[in-house]
Formats: structure tokens, sequence, C-alpha cells
């Protein structure tokens, strides 16, 4: 995943690991009467928190800019390529329904902003994975041309080898026939080497 990506359970543990940090903070500048340590244990919660808000608005404009979040066809086969390709995209996507209060979650059942949603919170730590990449930058005409013109090619050399066997067996066949007419009527079978 790019250094931009983060989600929003990042965000909750940076928060969390802000107030653990405080608390140990406070207990130890109760202890040694500094009012200031507190004040910059608090200081630095709200950095952090600030910083880790920054990095995921970042990350939702990268994939509002990559993904057309109008477009609901590729919405769902975002979601549904994921919850195929990757088991990391389907526990967040368990995990989203379940905080959500949501009990059926068929991913076919559920409306476009709820889709949408999800997306845009999570996409970001996919957007390198080579499935996300397949729908959001399909093949250009010019590479699908080229493509095409590589199955052109591919196909004529197969015929080419269908047509090349065909002509080398029955060219074997007139040659095993004429080595075979050859052999006088009257005598036997040349020795087969067996014994």
């Amino acid at each position: 995943s790019s250094p931009a990506a983060v989600d929003g359970q990042a965000v909750a543990r940076v928060a969390q690991q802000s107030v653990a940090s405080a608390g140990a903070s406070a207990s130890t500048a109760a202890a040694g009467g500094t009012l200031s340590r507190t004040q910059d244990a608090q200081a630095l919660i709200s950095k952090r928190v600030a910083a880790a808000t920054r990095a995921m608005d970042v990350s939702k404009q990268i994939v509002r800019r990559a993904v057309n979040f109008d477009d609901e066809r590729v919405l769902r086969k975002l979601l549904s390529k994921g919850l195929k390709h990757d088991k990391r995209w389907a526990q967040s996507y368990q995990e989203y329904c379940t905080g959500r209060g949501v009990t059926d979650t068929d991913h076919k059942a559920q409306n476009k902003e709820f889709v949408a949603s999800f997306i845009e919170r999570n996409l970001a730590n996919y957007i390198n994975d080579e499935w996300v990449k397949k729908i959001i930058h399909p093949p250009t005409e010019a590479e699908g041309e080229k493509k095409e013109k590589k199955e052109k090619k591919k196909e004529k050399k197969k015929k080419d080898r269908k047509r090349k066997a065909s002509e080398s067996s029955s060219s074997d066949a007139p040659a095993t026939s004429t080595a075979l007419a050859l052999l006088p009527a009257g005598e036997p079978d040349p020795p087969s080497g067996g014994g």
C-alpha cells in the first residue's frame, strides 16, 4: 500500500496509542509534580490525531480522483472483485458491515451510497493491488489494439502449425506406401529386431 493509504481504523489506532501514552505521561507527571509534561502529552496526542486525519483526507482525495463515484457499475465491480481476490478487503467489508449494524452482508443487496462509502474508506489501502489497477485503469485503445494484433498473430501461428502438421502427415503417408511397394511381393517381411 502507498504511504498515503490510511483508513479510519488506522486513525483510531493512532488516537488510542496516543491516549495510552498520554495516560502513562500523566501518571509520571503526577508523580513528578510537573504539569508541563501532561500538557506536552496532550499536545502530542492532538498532533498525532491531526496528522492521521490529514493523511486519511489525502488518501480519500486520491481515491476520489482515481474512481468515478457516479458510476455505480465500477463501484460494484471494485467491491465484488475485491471480495473475490483479497481476504483483507473481505475482512474490511465484514467489519464495515458490522460497524454499520448491517446483518445482510451480501454486497449485491447494498445501496450505492453504502458501497461508495466503503470504497472511499478502504480503497486507498489497495490502490496499488493488481485487481484494483485492472478496474481503475482498463487497457486503453492503443493497448487494446496491441492485444488484438497479438491475438491475431497467435491465431495465425496456430493455423500455420496445424497446416504444417497436416501437410507433413499427408506427405508421410505416400512415402510410407511407396516404401512398402518397393518390397518384392514374394519375400517375407524384414525382421523387426525383436529377437
